[in-house]
């Protein structure tokens, strides 16, 4: 009996290539909206800790100049903070966009499984209709001489 042959399987192998690209790129967009989201978290207590500082020196009474050194350290937090914001925006993006570019490789290596199942049941079955006809001619052979007699 002659064995399964997929006549798409360089299609396949293509395709379950391209799906572990998507899937690569997608776990490091993944790990770049962490990383992003870390930076903020981080700014946004050391933005904190600056405000609380400011707050702990006006109640003391610290002079003018102090007062203002603080007060820019805080705004260039606050700038920080917006440029972590806007990187992790990005790398929001960068998932979405790799999650939907995965999402289509899986799409287009499950089409061509289709087409392979449906291929591997046509070869089942036709090999079936091999195997009863097989049988049914050693069956008829085997009877032959006997309803002769």
């Amino acid at each position: 009996m002659k064995s399964f042959r997929f006549t798409l399987q360089a299609v396949l192998t293509l395709r379950q290539r391209q799906e572990r690209f998507a899937l690569e790129a997608h776990a490091s967009a993944l790990l770049a909206r962490h990383q992003a989201m870390s930076r903020v978290k981080a700014v946004e207590l050391e933005l904190s800790a600056a405000w609380s500082e400011l707050r702990r020196r006006q109640d003391a009474g610290c002079s003018a100049s102090e007062m203002k050194q603080v007060s820019e350290f805080s705004q260039t937090l606050s700038r920080r903070r917006d440029e972590a914001t806007a990187a992790l925006a990005s790398a929001e993006r960068g998932v979405n966009v790799s999650l939907k570019n995965l999402l289509e490789a899986r799409r287009q290596r499950e089409i061509v499984d289709a087409c392979h199942d449906k291929q591997k049941l046509a070869h089942q079955r036709e090999q079936s209709r091999q195997e009863n006809r097989l049988l049914d001619d050693l069956a008829g052979r085997r009877f032959t001489p006997l309803l002769a007699g």
